[in-house]
């Protein structure tokens, strides 16, 4: 562990040092030390500006995208709960739901297979009436 050497302010070379400082600072003038902290302060206070305005941009973008989202799910919502309220409620609809998504038929219809009988898929079947 080392130590650092502490400073001798009685030394005379620190010492006019320290002078020689003070004396650089007396010679600007304050207005000019005002003007450079304002100057900061405003680059400063632009930068944050600039940086919260972009974020804000960013924010309502993704809220103007979340919001149309939404829509277009209210709206999908809807038509499908008219769709289960048709499929529930019309007997046109089920007996079409039936034949397309189930491959059922009525008895008196007349199925004509259109493949081989082993590769049978009932989405593939042909119906006549």
């Amino acid at each position: 562990m080392q130590v650092f050497p502490a400073f001798d302010t009685h030394n005379p070379s620190l010492t006019n040092v320290c002078i020689l400082a003070r004396n650089w600072l007396a010679s600007i003038p304050s207005w000019i030390i005002l003007v450079m902290i304002i100057l900061a302060v405003l680059g400063t206070a632009s930068t944050a500006i600039v940086r919260l305005r972009s974020e804000l941009q960013i924010s309502s973008q993704q809220y103007q995208r979340t919001a149309s989202e939404i829509e277009i799910l209210r709206r999908d919502n809807a038509l499908l709960g008219t769709e289960i309220r048709r499929m529930t409620n019309d007997p046109s609809t089920i007996e079409s739901v039936a034949r397309s998504r189930l491959g059922m038929v009525r008895p008196n219809d007349i199925v004509v297979p259109t493949e081989s009988a082993e590769h049978s898929n009932l989405g593939m079947l042909s119906l006549a009436r």
